[in-house]
């Protein structure tokens, strides 16, 4: 069975999966259409707002009373923009070290369950577990061999001229345990 709606949709297969996709089609459009009437209805109702009041005075009033026909945003944009640099000063002074913390962790926790391994090996493990590149491996490995916490030396075996080999000082078990691991 095949079917052909306007726009270049095309229906294929069971009568089952026609009417899921009938149905998450109208959906679709469903949604557009509401969207639609929302946007509508905001920007109506807006527009009088802005004519009667006037917009110098709907952005600087000082007071939002819509039962008095008092409409001043000043409020609410102060607000809005407090709320906002708070989340960032709460974010950005704790999500940002503790993501360096766990990059930093996630090195140690792959080289401490393989013991020794190469550098490239590693760097391919540590980017698909953070996403993280290159660069950034190799500042966490120069960090832990700073540390005393794993070894690394230059085997010059590999791919692309020398690479590192890098061992852990400790027992895999110790560091494991010591990071919350087991």
């Amino acid at each position: 069975m095949d079917l052909r709606w306007p726009g270049s949709i095309q229906l294929k297969g069971k009568p089952a999966e026609l009417a899921i996709q009938s149905g998450l089609f109208l959906c679709a459009i469903t949604s557009i259409i509401i969207m639609l009437l929302i946007f509508y209805f905001l920007i109506r109702e807006g527009l009088r707002a802005f004519v009667e009041v006037g917009i110098v005075d709907l952005i600087l009033g000082q007071k939002w009373h819509p039962a008095g026909d008092i409409y001043g945003m000043m409020p609410l944009i102060v607000n809005s923009l407090l709320v906002t640099a708070l989340a960032l000063i709460i974010n950005i002074s704790i999500g940002i070290p503790l993501s360096i913390y766990l990059a930093e962790l996630a090195v140690l926790r792959l080289a401490a369950k393989q013991e020794t391994s190469r550098a490239d090996e590693l760097c391919e493990q540590f980017q698909q577990h953070t996403g993280a590149g290159y660069t950034r491996f190799h500042e966490i490995l120069n960090k832990l061999d700073a540390v005393r916490l794993i070894n690394t030396d230059f085997s010059g075996s590999g791919a692309r001229g020398r690479s590192r080999v890098i061992k852990i000082r400790y027992g895999p078990e110790e560091i494991l345990s010591r990071i919350g691991e087991q």
